[in-house]
């Protein structure tokens, strides 16, 4: 991914879309409500919604740089579109069931500008009711992915702080964190080539994280940066489809980063495909009647 010379916002928030319209437009309100920095811009990648998403928001929120796809292409490539569109020296990625309630730019712009060996802030996300979510995580081995929510062994014995971090109260360097509301510096995002295409949805986020590692670039936990995120909210419709790309991801992930791990990758591989099916059969278990 070359850079490009341009006139630089101070940051470009960039927020992927897929029938979420409702979602999408609250979140665009609370950006406007709240964000009072001069120097920004948001820009919408919409992955060929059929909910007139496109029309609602260009319709409503005429300042909004507005991309559209004619197929659906995933997180990670609508994300590296928008960043070769935008011109803010920090990216912005928001989740469209994210919201924001202050002026969160503000603490995530001035670590990110007071630490050049930081190639990504990730904020702090709550539920509606004010619960902590968990979005930092260690990087994947073949032991603290039993851990964690894609593995079935994860519904009888559950350790999840072997996988996922518990909440801080300072700022705190982590090993990955998840891209729902997570600040990234443009150089550095661009210096290793941004998203990994592969990658579909899911575990791009760890990806790029380890990338990062791999040039001595932090990742930082930025408690302060608080917004609410509700959480499934942009998924509910099409559960079975994510726990598929999910599972395959992380599958993706291991055989990425663990090539000669021949024998544990075929365990994982049976691993996953089972805890698939339990997800499955335990979703229509659930469904109400």
């Amino acid at each position: 991914m070359a850079s490009s010379s341009r006139p630089n916002s101070v940051f470009s928030i960039i927020i992927v879309n897929y029938n979420t319209r409702r979602l999408t437009l609250a979140l665009i309100d609370s950006i406007y409500r709240h964000v009072r920095q001069p120097e920004y811009e948001v820009c919408v990648i919409d992955n060929d919604s059929c909910d007139g998403s496109v029309e609602s928001i260009s319709r409503r929120f005429p300042d909004v740089k507005l991309l559209s796809s004619d197929t659906n292409l995933g997180f990670g490539i609508a994300v590296d579109l928008a960043a070769s569109e935008c011109t803010g020296e920090y990216l912005w990625l928001l989740n469209s069931d994210c919201r924001l309630r202050s002026d969160v730019s503000i603490v995530m712009t001035e670590y990110l500008d007071e630490h050049p060996d930081t190639a990504a802030v990730a904020g702090r996300l709550v539920s509606n009711d004010g619960s902590f979510q968990a979005s930092c995580r260690r990087f994947p081995t073949f032991s603290n992915v039993l851990h964690s929510r894609q593995s079935p062994l994860s519904l009888v014995w559950s350790s999840r702080h072997d996988y996922t971090l518990p909440d801080y109260s300072q700022p705190t360097s982590v090993e990955a964190c998840s891209c729902t509301h997570t600040m990234i510096r443009r150089s550095c995002f661009e210096e290793v080539g941004g998203f990994d295409a592969r990658f579909f949805m899911y575990c791009e986020d760890t990806d790029l994280c380890i990338r990062f590692a791999e040039r001595g670039w932090k990742v930082v936990f930025l408690p302060a940066a608080e917004i609410v995120h509700e959480w499934a909210a942009s998924w509910r419709q099409s559960i079975h489809t994510r726990y598929y790309h999910h599972h395959s991801s992380v599958n993706r992930l291991f055989q990425k980063h663990f090539p000669d791990q021949r024998v544990k990758l075929v365990l994982l591989e049976l691993l996953l495909i089972l805890g698939l099916g339990v997800r499955i059969i335990l979703s229509i278990l659930r469904r109400p009647r």
